[in-house]
């Protein structure tokens, strides 16, 4: 997955939890992806954690 359809999806999924007053958003990260791409997980998980 692309690094911006990555920022695309959380931005509006936290932008929901908002508009819904949800308090707390969890982002998993499941199936091959994740051993298979590591680096574009690390680039996900450092941009994340650099927003406010």
């Amino acid at each position: 997955m692309p690094l911006n359809i990555a920022q695309s999806g959380i931005k509006s999924t936290f932008e929901r939890a908002k508009k819904e007053q949800i308090d707390y958003v969890e982002i998993l990260f499941h199936g091959g992806e994740p051993f298979i791409a590591f680096q574009r997980i690390k680039d996900i998980c450092e941009w994340l954690w650099a927003q406010e």
